[in-house]
């Protein structure tokens, strides 16, 4: 027997298995990360709603200028930042520092946005509007 395939044998006896995260498991259902330009061109004086791991629902306006503003928890809570595309991936750096963090984004097979973060959380980008149209 082959020495990979021992290894197999072995953690499914021992009952261990490849971890595997959120970022793989969205490009197993077909999700295809979206490029820099492709990230710009899709947000950029866009009114996005959104979707957080956590089902709480946000919407933000990103700015053409690298500004943003958001909105959350049905209105009561509130933040402006700046956003950055590099290397295929969305950068926010929000007043409020708890909120800063990374995302990359797939496009999944039914068309909807999908994003993951670095700390193993994924939500979705459900809605794009052109323009400011929640005057954020």
């Amino acid at each position: 027997m082959k020495k990979g395939l021992v290894l197999v044998v072995a953690m499914s006896v021992l009952g261990l298995a490849a971890c595997s995260t959120i970022e793989d498991k969205v490009i197993e259902a077909g999700g295809k990360q979206v490029d820099t330009k492709g990230i710009t061109k899709m947000i950029s004086d866009e009114t996005v709603y959104g979707t957080t791991s956590g089902g709480q629902h946000f919407v933000i306006y990103f700015y053409d200028n690298g500004a943003m503003r958001i909105s959350a928890a049905n209105g009561r809570f509130r933040d402006t930042g700046t956003w950055t595309v590099a290397n295929s991936v969305l950068c926010y750096k929000w007043m409020t520092p708890e909120g800063n963090r990374c995302k990359k984004l797939f496009k999944m097979p039914d068309g909807r946005i999908e994003y993951t973060t670095g700390d193993g959380k994924q939500g979705f980008f459900d809605k794009f509007v052109g323009g400011n149209v929640e005057h954020l």
